[in-house]
């Protein structure tokens, strides 16, 4: 692993522990719907386990890092077989439009909740989508939904409306 690596999957770490210490603050306020979305750290904690396995899967593959890297963060110890049979059993009816849309529409939950913790959300979303785009070479598949990704959080470009 390179040192720009280690050093990407830290601040990953850090930022992650922070945006959680702000989620229990707003949890303790009363300020989140708990009847609603249920409990906040979880909520959020699926939405980047989500996000994580989204962009590692769109090339229909998982390498060891990528699985050391689940197992490093979230303690989610797979192999990049059991990995895929997992991904495989699962219907992703979602297009990659959608599925951008719906982390966007997660952190539009927290604007308002507390100072930062919607940006730092998004900011953990775009750390992910660097962070697997070194981790074993991106492919172009990885690429177009990482682009979708960064593009939305970080330029707040527009998606294309759904065909309904």
């Amino acid at each position: 692993m390179t040192e720009e690596m280690e050093r990407l999957i830290a601040s990953f770490v850090v930022r992650k522990e922070l945006f959680f210490i702000g989620c229990e603050s707003v949890d303790e306020q009363g300020l989140w719907d708990q009847e609603t979305w249920g409990d906040m750290r979880l909520y959020f904690e699926n939405a980047l386990v989500s996000a994580i396995l989204r962009i590692m899967a769109s090339d229909e593959r998982f390498s060891k890092s990528e699985t050391g890297f689940l197992a490093d963060t979230f303690e989610i110890r797979y192999t990049a077989e059991e990995l895929m049979e997992l991904y495989q059993s699962i219907d992703f009816e979602e297009s990659a439009e959608q599925f951008v849309r719906k982390l966007a529409a997660d952190a539009e939950l927290l604007r308002g909740k507390a100072e930062g913790l919607e940006e730092a959300f998004r900011e953990l979303v775009i750390l992910v989508c660097r962070i697997i785009g070194q981790m074993d070479g991106i492919t172009q598949e990885e690429s177009a939904l990482t682009d979708l990704i960064i593009g939305a959080f970080e330029n707040g470009r527009e998606l294309p409306e759904e065909n309904t």
